[in-house]
């Protein structure tokens, strides 16, 4: 599950520091351990947000997601550990329970003061990160049973760790993440959690989101799908009804016509119904606040397009009354929803562009680090003024944090150099970063099309 590194100091430290433990008098009689536990999880594709940004890193970070160093399939009760632990050991660690070492990690070690490093797999997918992230760090002493020996059957619930998705926030990348994830039906996460927000705000989702997506959220969702028009049965979210969504949330839906418009309505209310009307494609006369032939032609034109009425002689026809003023804010919405929701998609593809192009890193930095992505990063940060261009050398020093400290209080991320996430090449710089070149790129691709890219 982890990179297997070789840790050859562990052996020598521990028959040194601890040769009890490395070679029992009895080794066939449990022993007590301090151990510091930590813990890890399964990354999936198309998370909200990932503890290193991608993927790929927390793929590098926690391993391949399917199974430990020793070949068994990833499962609750599964914990990697030093390699002076055999597979199979068992370890019982109070208000916890028993799990079985099965696997393995560059820095699951032992340390100097003498206790050894434990990690615990706390679930795959959002779920298991934020419940990881929820673990922390947490230091106590457990009984250790070597194989062979009368071992504990594993006992280890993922049900008594909990999930809070709050611990998930800080690794968010704007709300527009909605448009790369997609929950389905059984998912606990926090995608399904953006899903329902947003699903609730547009007024669709009755309950409070809970992150579980259930019959109700699905229901919400197919009733949202078809109030909007997207084709097709809708039950998983898709980038078109992600896009709608969040447009539909943005636009308001307000009652632009108060009053019922007729002939012998005040000329600034005509003007209004003229404005609507020609947005709308059903009146292309002139806007000079008189209810003549014309406008009344274009209402019972769009009456008729509406169901509005059932015919050109029906009571009402060609004046805007009640039921012709919400239709016209109804259609007036969706319409600007579908404007919304193609500028989502536009920014979307751009995003798929911008990262098919590492325009941005791929994953968070921090200082000591060395590599390409630091390279870029250092890009970045010299063509907007911070850092000389020289400097760019793919190793994250004092001086790269300085320029990058210096862009995140000019970008407004952090307000002072003790915040957190100040210094660290984090969800909120990156996301900073790709909305500057988003909005340039999005500025040539109107003036000139994609070519121009």
């Amino acid at each position: 599950m982890h990179i297997k590194k070789p840790f050859l100091a562990a052996a020598v430290l521990l028959s040194i520091l601890m040769p009890s433990v490395a070679y029992s008098a009895d080794a066939h009689q449990p022993y007590r351990q301090e151990f510091v536990i930590t813990a890890y999880y399964s990354p999936k594709q198309g998370q909200c947000c990932y503890v290193r940004g991608s993927y790929e890193a927390d793929i590098v970070l926690n391993g391949n997601g399917t199974n430990g160093a020793s070949g068994k399939e990833v499962h609750p009760g599964m914990a990697a550990a030093p390699k002076l632990y055999p597979f199979g050991t068992r370890i019982t660690l109070p208000g916890i329970g028993t799990v079985t070492v099965q696997d393995r990690g560059g820095a699951i070690n032992t340390q100097s003061d003498g206790t050894h490093r434990l990690d615990l797999w706390m679930g795959e997918g959002e779920e298991g990160l934020a419940r990881a992230l929820a673990f922390g760090v947490q230091r106590m002493t457990g009984t250790v049973f070597l194989p062979g020996t009368n071992q504990p059957p594993e006992s280890f619930a993922l049900a008594n760790h909990d999930a809070p998705w709050n611990k998930l926030s800080t690794f968010l990348e704007g709300r527009e993440i909605l448009l790369s994830v997609r929950p389905k039906k059984g998912d606990r996460s926090q995608s399904t959690l953006l899903l329902q927000q947003d699903l609730h705000d547009a007024g669709f989702l009755r309950r409070e989101p809970t992150g579980f997506y259930g019959p109700e959220t699905e229901i919400a969702l197919k009733g949202f799908a078809k109030e909007f028009h997207i084709n097709g049965a809708v039950t998983e979210l898709t980038r078109e009804t992600a896009a709608t969504l969040l447009a539909a949330v943005d636009v308001k839906e307000p009652d632009l016509l108060p009053r019922n418009v007729n002939i012998g309505s005040a000329a600034a209310d005509v003007r209004n119904l003229q404005r609507l009307l020609r947005y709308l494609g059903f009146y292309k006369g002139r806007t000079d606040g008189i209810f003549d032939v014309d406008v009344r032609r274009a209402v019972l034109e769009f009456q008729l397009n509406q169901n509005v009425i059932a015919s050109r002689g029906a009571s009402g026809a060609g004046t805007a009354g009640p039921r012709t003023r919400m239709a016209i804010n109804t259609v007036l919405r969706e319409k600007r929803v579908a404007q919304r929701a193609k500028e989502y998609l536009l920014l979307a593809r751009i995003d798929d562009l911008l990262r098919d192009r590492d325009a941005v890193p791929s994953r968070f930095l921090a200082k000591g680090e060395t590599s390409d992505q630091v390279r870029l990063l250092q890009r970045l940060l010299a063509e907007r003024g911070f850092l000389p261009a020289n400097r760019a050398t793919g190793f994250f020093g004092d001086e790269t944090r300085k320029a990058l400290l210096a862009y995140q209080l000019s970008a407004g991320i952090i307000k002072k150099t003790t915040d957190p996430g100040a210094g660290f090449a984090g969800p909120a710089t990156r996301h900073a970063f790709l909305t500057e070149i988003r909005s340039h790129v999005l500025s040539v691709v109107r003036a000139s099309g994609w070519g121009a890219i």
